[in-house]
Formats: C-alpha cells, structure tokens, sequence
C-alpha cells in the first residue's frame, strides 16, 4: 500500500489491541492524531478501540521501512486449531502454478480444528491440472496448518457485484455439496 503519513495514525495491532512489530500480522486500526478531535458512531458494530481507533477490517503488517502490505480482510480470516490463517496466502501460492486462472481458499466448519481450508482452482482454458499435484505444491510451500485438505476445480469462481471474490458464496456452495459433511472432521 505504501507508507502512511505521520498524521495518519495507521497501526497494526493484536485482539488485545497491542501494536505488533514489523514483519507481524494483524488487524489494521485507523488512530486519530492528539490533535485532532471527531466523534464516530458506529451503527454497524465497528470496532472502535481503547485507544480510540477504528479497525478497518484489513489484515496486513508494516515492514522494517515503513510500508503497510495488507493481506486480506479480517471476516475472510480462517481459524484452524486456533491458528490465524489468510486466505490471501494459500490463494497466491496456488496461482503460483501455470495453468491456474483464478484460486480461493475457504474455511468450511470442522469438528476437530473448527475450520478446514478447501480451496477452490479454476484452470486457464485448455490447461488440465489435477488436485493431487496442487496439493504437492501448497505442502512444498506452505506450513502443515495451511495446506487445504481438499482442492476442488471449479470452471468459474464467484464474484460480488463489484467484481471482487465472494468466499462466502463459495463457503455455501461447499456445504450444499456436502450436507453430511458439515463439521465432520
């Protein structure tokens, strides 16, 4: 994204709202500056920290010069066995792959760690891929906790009506086709 300017009060923090070091992964809160006042209601439940900041949703992390990198959004977030995993990452390692057009990983519910992360692959046209050999490229690249347990090849991947990726339309497409599978471990 670039490097905020000082006015700006941009920090990454914690759930506790501590501000993380460089290289760290967390939520992105807006802080207003001491010598600026405003007054924010949130009608729609945002979080506004002790500190008086607003947490955008954005998940990202400044690096040791200054610069913010954002690497998904805060509701797209999966959470298995207690690990904070971004979609964004296991996207970006499956696109990685020639012949990979469009990739998504979700979490889907799972008894055990309470999400598993299946990852949708749209092929580019022509291009023949098989999930066996996805997989061996995400454990080749990724940590254990991150690699999707199941790869599904899909011709096309939803979009909002802004164009942007809708996971939760890919969440529920999941659970319609595996309605005895919801949550089995």
């Amino acid at each position: 994204v670039g490097r905020p300017l000082s006015y700006q009060g941009v920090v990454v923090v914690n759930e506790g709202g501590e501000e993380l070091p460089f290289g760290e992964m967390g939520a992105v809160e807006l802080r207003r500056s001491p010598d600026t006042t405003y007054r924010h209601i949130s009608e729609d439940g945002a979080i506004v920290s002790e500190a008086g900041g607003f947490q955008t949703g954005d998940l990202g992390y400044f690096d040791e010069d200054g610069y913010l990198y954002l690497t998904g959004r805060d509701k797209d977030l999966i959470i298995r066995g207690g690990v904070n995993i971004s979609p964004v990452e296991i996207d970006n390692v499956l696109s990685e792959l020639d012949g990979v057009a469009e990739a998504a990983a979700v979490g889907v519910p799972d008894n055990i760690h309470g999400e598993k992360i299946i990852a949708y692959v749209t092929p580019r046209p022509g291009v023949e891929l098989t999930a066996e050999t996805m997989l061996a490229h995400c454990r080749a690249r990724l940590p254990e906790a991150k690699v999707p347990e199941e790869v599904i090849l899909s011709e096309s991947l939803p979009k909002t009506p802004r164009g942007k990726l809708d996971r939760k339309s890919l969440v529920a497409r999941w659970s319609r086709e595996h309605p005895a599978g919801n949550a089995d471990g």
